[in-house]
């Protein structure tokens, strides 16, 4: 009605205000299920797909963090932390202070942390399984002390490797 009133344009008003506002709403809500499904960070678990998506998270206006929300899922919230872009979060919390919502679900801060501290674990573990630690222990030479001591004045004027690693 407004651009019909302003411009004369009644199906240009329905056009943009209508379809392009549907196409919009529906495609930013089915983004959180493939792009947040698949690009992201996963800081609670990555054991499942979900991921957290900050460009999600804008778009949708809070539903892009799918890695606590599927983590912790009785959670109101759909992330911990005050700063994220969450406006169902914003309001429910509001309305709690108000007294007009009672008994919203909370995970707990020990819960969140620990879930994040255990997958920051998994994370540095698959890190260490990629490094090269060098010789494992039980491949290294054992000499008793005598035959240290007698391959110690055999080579005292000489640099000996007792064990060389391959070259790369």
């Amino acid at each position: 009605m407004i651009s019909y009133y302003f411009w004369n344009d009644l199906l240009g008003g329905f056009f943009y205000s209508g379809i392009i506002k549907l196409l919009m709403v529906q495609h930013s809500n089915f983004s959180v299920n493939s792009i947040g499904h698949k690009f992201g960070s996963r800081p609670y678990d990555d054991r499942r797909s979900a991921r957290d998506n900050f460009l999600i998270n804008l778009i949708t206006l809070g539903e892009g963090c799918q890695n606590f929300h599927h983590e912790f899922s009785m959670d109101y919230r759909n992330s911990c932390e005050f700063y994220h872009f969450d406006i169902t979060k914003w309001l429910i919390c509001f309305l709690s202070t108000i007294g007009i919502i009672t008994d919203i679900k909370r995970a707990s801060k020990s819960i969140i942390k620990k879930s994040y501290i255990q997958q920051q674990q998994r994370l540095l573990d698959t890190k260490r399984t990629k490094l090269n630690w060098g010789i494992p222990i039980h491949k290294l030479p054992v000499f008793t002390s005598e035959e240290f001591k007698r391959l110690s004045i055999i080579n005292k004027d000489k640099y000996c490797l007792l064990y060389t690693s391959p070259s790369p």
